[in-house]
């Protein structure tokens, strides 16, 4: 029967029988019987329960006994393919298998053992299952052994040299127990060992080969015929070609190959392990090497596989190795022979038929010809012929046999040096070479022999020189592709010894990228590939910034070649390109944003070649995406879209990652929630598919941070799939990576941060706390339990948050945390703040549900008990929605309660059946509730749910009734069976602690009342008043509501009986010292309002009134007045529950007496207290109020005491911001009117303390208040103008409170608020009186402008662009620069950007105007904005506005300050000036660059070709026929004559300035342009312009010149020349003032006028040098006596005014020191008596009696006209 279900087992377990299983099957069944499998459906692990089963030893053991024919051997194939079997079910079950082979092997015949050497057995694949053979052959009989075939001996002794050790040690123990011994005829057919070297498992073919070489090793006399037959079996191996018969059908030929590469490979290596036991003797291992040789030339190294070749390169080394020594002669001539035969047919020019085989076989005779020739001695003749026929077969155009000859050279350079320098110029001569492969093939020897060599031979035969001349060859193509292989292979053979000279050839490279050459630029890709695959850590950092910095390039074309760097960099080993990736891959993104279109499509390339070595196969198919969504990120989506749709089953490589991250990263920061989600997901799985998290490492920073950026998104899903994922990344990279990730989250529920963030945060410690275990949840339990317990109601919520994931997250695992959650969350639902409370009522919904269907029922229910009595109404509501879901869930009826509201109470009605309750309800619920939480606790639960019916919250009524109509099936009936729990309930909770319990009694007591009528009033009403005088708040605030409810409950006339007792109590109950009895008073007064209406205020409100005024000097308990004095604070809690419905009815008692001034703390804190409930007749008192906060303000002010100034304050701003807004413009207009009152100047304590009060209530204010702004801001900036730090730190914040209420659609009218505001704060009298504006200086004060002025400089008209410009020009200017530099950035951006479009010029005036001023208080962080600066300012020169062109002059001299560039932009304005027409703009163009060169720093920055051709326009303009033009271009040639060596100077002075010619004097623009030069050199510092023959030869004859304009040229040149004082011979000087001096006395009003300025600006600047000269007689007689001559003979005013004050100039008379000044001044008029008497006396007369009328005003009104 087992024999005939034996096929159903292996059909079961394995579906298909073995090949050897169908042989034992045809050879047990002679006759041809068909073995059919039983009709029985077993399961595999079934089946290998049966197969065992029969193979215990008793069942084993009786059919050994009884010769049944059982199928032992066929049970013993099943059993090794289970032992062979991956499937989860085998390996289950290997070790009972491996127990039930072994016992059977134990009863096996010898034939049927034979399975157990074959291949399923000793032969199989697994190594258990070859270990588990041998183990079983090894508990058999010795003699049972004996009786294997030869196959079973040759396994044997094969096995012995298997790979595994245990394997090979059960091998020997067969072998030694079985007595075998290997024949001497091992190599034949018979025994089969050669033959095994054509088995089909690769471990069998590798044991046969070392079991080869162990025979051989016993049998060496064997090794003739042992090579011969592993030769043979080589040669009759070949791969073939065979014919297939055609199915019908088909047509044509149809063939396969065989391939038999392996067992060629596994000869190869036996005859590598064969080496040690060729060498019987030295003449069998000399015939044996010879044959050996020749068969590797003629056989082995023609073969096609490559790894069959290599294995023969191996063995051939090896002899080589082993015997080259001894034998060099044998074989040293065979592999000569066969080069030169190769070398004669290529000379020949013979194209051979298999040019591919050929070149293997030179390859691997070059190879043994460099390995034997190190055997050669150093000093025989045969290296040195040897290397040259190595370096003539270089030639051969075959890659392997070039690689081949160049590591040959490597080991015999050093035995040839003195030849050295023969084989590098043969080398470097043929890199220049015809073809190609002489080209390649010369770079391949340069490399070998410099590694040969070592690195000093580069630098000895000039190799790096001669390669640069070549690579620099523009001419041959050839040169350079041939140095840029040289440059390949030298890297290649020397690698990281070959980094220091990257320095040298990287920038060449890059030059190549760009060649015209098509194999040139083919070259320069290899060799980059080359370097960047051999690169180190250390030359990476050679490599990298030379790129990134050819990257940065202004030149297009260096920018393309080092893009071609980077693409090659994606051929960098790893490791190397998993750290240079994270810092390539930005950059050629940024690339892919480059305007050139070369640039962008070079960036795509490189991406591309990043891409082409990717090897993960899923992310090579998604490549052209990746590649779209990095060039544009619109793909992004697409891209993302393509990964997450992709499964992926291979690990994912390093430039996968490079090309991933940077996506990855997109996405996450994608606006659109899909991509943010799709990003997030695949990070999460991210650590799953990367091989090696180290890979990673580069990007985690990156990543990590991202995703913690998106973990509080917005959306909900995204905020879920990246906590999933930053869980994800903690669980791969580890904390290591992620130091501190688990703080900062819990440092977001900490922080201030808002809800979605909160949110994210706890999702993230749930998934970080699961991937940490339950040991981290223990430990953080009690911190999350003080987290929800924190002060701060954010840190609450945040905490509160991880009681919604935590449970989720954790599942089951989580119940041991419930109780403890649970009594968090109902404490919780009392929260203040209304998030927190959301969130816990969701975190108990939610574990109501989750943990419903564990039947947790005792972790859940009495907690949920407890909290329906708590005294939190809203713990009592949570609480009782979480017990309806919890009850409906354990039911069955999952969800939530949710049951719509009765319109009325059907508490009489039958049952429920067709309402919203019985659709949830069902007897079920019943059945749950009786028999799962028993009937005692179903009562009292019912019961109290029914009390809550009546709570004092609404919230809670209306929450019970839900969860009531969704438990109770039958309210009638329920109530019937509850009613003696009901009524003591009620009984109790009116004397209970808790209000919640007190309410629900008060209004079941008010149900009472409705009942039983007038009758219970005798009794309840005194009742009640008694029990307000007890000492238990919760006690008298259940009175309270106990009397609302009797008042409710009865008519006016049944209540006039009792009403004095009613009052009495209410009024006594509003002043009661607990809030909530006051509250509940509250209530019961307007409930009595309602009912008594006037009758309740008069007989009510005046008593408060009085007892709060009594209260205000006294302490409580104090007798005042025969009354006892009541707590003022309990007063006031009274007063407020009226105000909260009857204000206007209490304002005229209550007002008058608290603002009563002065004002005290105690009345401004009643103020502040009863604000909130003062309503809409408050507005009558504002104007009082607010002046009696004022006053106390400023009273405690002045006398120092800090604290009760900020309360007064407090108590006001308290005030104000709950005014309504009908009494907002009184409020305004009262401390406005305190702010701008020109009184009090001396302090401004009242100012400070109004303006205070202005930025609290616009902080704090909700209401609309732009009909004030105006008033408000101008009173807040008036302030600005005061350096008391106490009033700025006022201001400031006021200024910016107001601004938050600014509209942007109405930016106009503010800006020219603003700029009003501005002008009246700065001015007096119309003059500016402040330069710098104290206010904006201090932090935060332009930040609450810059919104407006924004808005209205992008967005406003023309004139409001305009003002906005001004304006923010004029906050600029009124601001210190080390305030500014915080703002530069954000200023200088929009003004530059509305610069650059067309306006109108005043807009254009503006803008540039403020630019000017941040360049000039901000010039270094402008920077950034130099480049646009530039063409602004270049565009603005143009400008038909002469204005708006002089300030773009002004502006651009700014910027050349700071910028290094100065070339560029004076270059561009030198051509601009040569060719333009337009004069005005020609003149602001040279203007442009007597600007620029004006300042010295800058000047001296332009190069010297350039100054030269600046200096030539200049001095071509000299004397052009436009004023304008002649006067710039002469004034331009001059102010840079300073920047010229002598030398140059000297050439420039004689061509421009020499001595005219008679052509040129005939010429007065030219005369005036000389002079103008020189006075623009004197003025900018040149000395030299001063020597004699300059000066006399050009100003001093010009001053005598015919032409007006030409003197009054030289007298400002002489002017300008006196004043910087550079004059070679001072008697020039004098020579100057004389000539001056006469001209003072000229016809000419214009020579005059400007002789008279100019002896000004001389006197004023040149005070000293003045005084020096004038204090010789000779000298100032002759100035000064001209000059009063002058003085005396003008007639007009002006002109003799100005004689004058030159004369006081030149005298150097101080009006602050007359007396001092009077004398020097006389004695100067005392020397010149003697030259010039009349004039002296004159002189003196104007010192005494003229000059001590100048004032100081008229002194700096001359002084500030004065130019140098």
């Amino acid at each position: 029967s087992f024999y005939f279900i034996l096929p159903t087992l292996q059909a079961s377990i394995l579906s298909l029988e073995h090949n050897e299983l169908q042989r034992y099957e045809a050879e047990n069944n002679p006759e041809g019987e068909e073995v059919k499998a039983a009709e029985v459906d077993i399961n595999a692990k079934d089946a290998i329960e049966i197969l065992c089963l029969h193979c215990a030893e008793e069942v084993l053991g009786y059919e050994q006994a009884q010769q049944t024919k059982y199928p032992f051997a066929h049970m013993a194939v099943l059993l090794l393919k289970l032992l062979s079997s991956g499937e989860d079910v085998a390996v289950a079950a290997a070790r009972r298998v491996r127990s039930s082979f072994y016992k059977l092997s134990q009863v096996m015949s010898s034939e049927d053992l034979q399975l157990l050497l074959g291949d399923l057995g000793g032969l199989s694949e697994v190594v258990d299952v070859r270990l588990a053979s041998f183990n079983a052959l090894v508990m058999r009989d010795p003699k049972v052994l004996a009786k294997l075939s030869v196959r079973g001996v040759c396994v044997t002794w094969m096995m012995q040299y298997d790979e595994d050790e245990y394997v090979v040690r059960a091998a020997q123990r067969v072998w030694r127990l079985a007595g075998y011994s290997i024949p001497g005829s091992y190599a034949s057919p018979e025994f089969g060992l050669v033959k095994m070297l054509s088995h089909a498992q690769p471990m069998a073919r590798k044991a046969a080969g070392s079991a080869v070489a162990g025979a051989l090793r016993l049998h060496p006399k064997s090794i003739s015929e042992t090579v011969d037959l592993l030769t043979q079996l080589f040669i009759t191996s070949p791969d073939e070609k065979v014919q297939l018969k055609l199915e019908p059908g088909e047509f044509g030929e149809k063939s396969e190959i065989i391939y038999r590469g392996a067992t060629r490979q596994a000869v190869a290596a036996a005859l590598t392990a064969c080496v040690p036991y060729v060498g019987v003797t030295s003449k069998v291992a000399r015939e044996q090497v010879t044959k050996l040789f020749e068969f590797f030339i003629a056989h082995g190294f023609k073969d096609r596989n490559d790894y069959a070749w290599n294995t023969v390169l191996e063995a051939a080394l090896a002899y080589i190795e082993r015997y080259g020594q001894k034998h060099i002669e044998a074989v040293l001539p065979m592999l000569e022979a066969h080069l030169a035969l190769n070398r004669a047919s290529d000379s020949k020019g013979k194209k051979k038929k298999n040019q591919e085989v050929e070149d293997r076989v030179r390859e691997g005779v070059v190879i043994c010809l460099g390995s034997i020739a190190k055997f050669i001695p150093a000093e025989s003749p045969k290296v040195v012929a040897v290397v040259r026929q190595l370096i003539e077969m270089l030639e051969t155009p075959s890659y392997d046999v070039q690689v081949a000859v160049a590591e040959c050279l490597v080991g015999l350079m050093p035995n040839v040096r003195d030849d050295a320098k023969e084989f590098v110029d043969t080398c470097i001569t043929n890199l220049s070479g015809a073809t190609f492969g002489m080209r390649k093939g010369a770079a391949f020897g340069l490399g070998g022999i410099i590694k040969g060599l070592g690195l000093d031979a580069l630098k000895e035969y000039g190799v790096l020189a001669t390669l640069t001349k070549m690579v620099t060859n523009k001419k041959d193509f050839k040169a350079r592709e041939g140095s840029l292989f040289a440059y390949e292979r030298l890297f290649a053979m020397l690698g990281y010894r070959f980094e220091p000279f990257l320095l040298h050839v990287l920038p060449h490279l890059l030059k190549c990228f760009g060649d015209s050459a098509k194999d040139v630029r083919k070259a320069t890709q290899d060799a980059s590939r080359c370097i960047m695959a051999n690169v180190t850590s250390n030359g990476m950092k050679i490599v990298m910034p030379l790129v990134l910095r050819a990257l940065g390039d202004v030149k297009w074309r260096t920018k393309l070649e080092s893009i071609g760097l980077l693409g090659a960099m994606a051929h960098c080993s790893a490791e190397q390109l998993s750290n240079a990736l994270p810092t390539i891959i930005p950059r050629l993104l940024g690339a892919l944003s480059d305007p050139h279109e070369e640039i962008q499509r070079a960036a795509r390339r490189a991406l591309k070649q990043i891409g082409d070595v990717i090897q993960n196969p899923e992310i090579r198919a998604n490549v052209p995406h990746l590649l779209a969504a990095l060039a544009k990120p619109q793909n992004t989506n697409t891209a993302l879209t393509k990964l997450i749709s992709t499964s992926f089953v291979h690990t994912i490589d390093t430039p996968s990652l490079a090309l991933l991250v940077p996506i990855l990263m997109r996405g996450l920061r994608d606006r659109n929630v899909k991509s943010k989600q799709m990003a997030a997901q695949i990070v999460g799985s991210i650590c799953k598919l990367v091989s090696d998290t180290n890979d990673l490492v580069p990007y985690s920073k990156k990543l990590i941070e991202q995703v913690k950026n998106i973990v509080p998104d917005n959306s909900p899903a995204v905020r879920k799939v990246a906590a999933q994922a930053l869980g994800s990344l903690y669980a791969g990279l580890g904390d290591g990576s992620m130091p501190g990730v688990m703080d900062q989250m819990l440092d977001v529920l900490r922080g201030r941060t808002d809800a979605v963030e909160r949110s994210g945060a706890a999702l993230a410690v749930a998934h970080l706390l699961v991937v940490m275990g339950s040991e981290a949840v223990n430990k953080m339990l009690p911190d999350i339990l003080d987290g929800v317990r924190d002060e701060n109601p954010s840190v609450r919520e945040g905490f509160a948050n991880l009681f919604i994931t935590l449970p989720d997250a954790f599942g089951e695992k989580f119940v041991p945390y419930v109780p403890n959650v649970l009594k968090a969350i109902l404490t919780l639902l009392n929260d203040k703040s209304v998030e927190v409370r959301s969130l816990v009522l969701n975190a108990g919904h939610s574990i109501a549900s989750i943990y419903t269907a564990t039947n947790q029922i005792e972790s859940v229910l009495p907690t949920l008990d407890n909290g329906l009595l708590d005294s939190a109404w809203r713990t009592r509501m949570g609480a009782c929605h979480i017990m309806g879901t919890y009850l409906c869930n354990l039911a069955g009826a999952k969800g939530t309660v949710v049951v719509p509201m009765a319109d009325n109470d059907d508490m009489n009605d039958g049952p429920d059946e067709g309402k919203e309750g019985a659709k949830i309800t069902s007897s079920k619920m019943h059945n749950v509730m009786a028999h799962k939480i028993g009937m005692k606790r179903r009562d009292r639960i019912l019961a109290t749910i029914y009390l809550m019916l009546s709570d004092g919250n609404s919230m809670v009524a209306n929450t019970s009734w839900r969860v009531w109509k969704a438990l109770v099936v039958n309210s009638p009936a329920t109530l019937t069976s509850i009613f003696p729990t009901l009524i003591n309930k009620i009984i109790k909770s009116l004397a209970s602690n808790d209000d919640g319990e007190q309410h629900s009694a008060g209004q079941a007591l008010g149900g009472i009342v409705t009942k039983m009528g007038v009758a219970v009033l005798k009794t309840i009403v005194p009742l009640l008043q008694s029990r307000l005088q007890s000492d238990d708040e919760a006690t008298r605030r259940g009175v309270c509501l106990g009397l609302r409810e009797v008042m409710r409950s009865t008519s006016r006339k049944r209540l006039a009986e009792y009403m004095p007792e009613l009052i009495s109590a209410v009024r006594d109950a509003l002043c009661d010292e607990a809030e909530v009895v006051r509250s509940a008073a509250g209530e019961a007064f307007q409930t009595l309002h309602s009912i008594v209406q006037q009758d309740a205020i008069d007989a009510i409100v005046p008593a408060l009134v009085g007892k709060l005024a009594k209260a205000g000097g006294a302490h409580a308990g104090d007798v005042k007045d025969g009354e006892v004095v009541v707590d003022s604070e309990l007063v006031l809690g009274g007063i407020q529950q009226i105000l909260k419905s009857h204000s206007r009815l209490v304002l005229p008692f209550l007002i008058p007496m608290l603002s009563k001034r002065p004002l005290t703390l105690f009345s401004a804190n009643a103020l502040a207290e009863l604000a909130p409930v003062l309503g809409n007749g408050f507005y009558r008192y504002v104007e009082d109020v607010t002046m009696a906060f004022v006053e106390a303000i400023e009273r405690e002010a002045l006398s120092n005491n800090a604290p009760r100034r900020t309360e007064f304050v407090n108590h006001g701003a308290a005030v104000n911001a709950h005014v309504r807004e009908d009494a907002v413009h009184a409020l305004v207009a009262t401390l406005c009117e305190v702010v701008q009152n020109p009184s009090g100047k001396g302090h401004a304590h009242d100012k400070t303390a109004a303006v205070e009060l202005i930025g609290r209530f616009c902080k704090e204010t909700k209401l609309d208040i732009t009909d004030n702004i105006e008033n408000l801001l101008t009173a807040s900036m008036m302030m600005f103008s005061y350096s008391e730090a106490h009033v700025l730190k006022q201001a400031v914040p006021a200024a910016a409170a107001v601004m938050k209420h600014v509209k942007k659609e109405q930016a106009a009218e503010y800006i020219e608020l603003l700029q009003s505001i501005l002008r009246e704060v700065t001015h007096e009298n119309g003059e500016q009186v402040l330069f710098e504006l104290p206010g904006l200086n201090v932090r935060g004060a332009l930040k609450s402008f810059y919104p407006l002025l924004t808005e209205g400089l992008v967005k406003g008209n023309e004139k409001t662009k305009q003002l906005a410009a001004s304006t923010m020009g004029t906050l600029v200017s009124l601001t210190a620069s080390t305030t500014l530099m915080t703002y530069v950035m954000v200023l200088t951006g929009p003004l530059i950007r509305m610069a650059s479009e067309q306006f109108s010029e005043g807009v254009k005036l503006a803008i540039l105007q403020a630019l000017r001023l941040l360049l000039v208080k901000c010039g270094p962080r402008v920077k950034a904005f130099f480049s646009a600066l530039q063409t602004t300012f270049r565009k603005a020169l143009r400008h038909k506005s002469k204005a708006v062109r002089d300030e773009t002059v002004k502006g651009l001299a700014q910027m050349m300050k700071h910028n290094p560039r100065v070339d560029n932009v004076v270059q561009d304005l030198v051509n601009q000036a040569a060719t333009e027409e337009d004069a005005a703009i020609k003149v602001s163009l040279l203007e442009g660059l007597i600007a620029v060169t004006a300042d010295k720093p800058t000047g001296k920055r332009i190069s010297k070709p350039l100054l030269g051709k600046l200096l030539n326009t200049s001095g071509d303009l000299m004397s052009h026929k436009h004023d304008d033009v002649r006067y710039a271009g002469a004034t331009l040639f001059g102010s840079c004559l300073i920047f010229l060596d002598d030398n140059e100077l000297e050439s420039h002075v004689a061509k421009r300035l020499s001595a005219d010619s008679s052509a040129e004097k005939k010429i007065w623009t030219t005369r005036q342009g000389k002079v103008i030069a020189m006075g623009a050199a004197a003025r900018a510092g040149e000395a030299r312009v001063g020597e004699t023959k300059l000066v006399e030869g050009v100003v001093l004859n010009s001053m005598d010149d015919d032409n007006v304009n030409v003197v009054t040229s030289a007298i400002t040149a002489s002017k300008n020349i006196l004043i910087s004082g550079n004059l070679s011979d001072p008697m020039d000087g004098e020579d100057l003032l004389e000539k001056m001096a006469e001209l003072s006395k000229s016809t000419s009003d214009e020579v005059k006028a400007t002789t008279v300025k100019a002896l000004q600006a001389y006197a004023y600047y040149a005070g000293d040098d003045c005084k020096a000269k004038l204090s010789a007689a000779s000298v100032s007689s002759v100035v000064l006596g001209p000059l009063v001559e002058a003085y005396d003979a003008e007639k007009k005013s002006d002109p003799r005014y100005e004689m004058k004050m030159a004369l006081f100039f030149l005298l150097q008379y101080h009006v602050g020191e007359q007396s001092v000044a009077e004398k020097k001044a006389l004695s100067i008029c005392k020397k010149m008596a003697s030259k010039n008497a009349s004039a002296a006396k004159a002189l003196a007369s104007m010192v005494k009696k003229t000059f001590p009328k100048i004032t100081e005003v008229e002194i700096k009104g001359i002084a500030r006209k004065l130019t140098r």
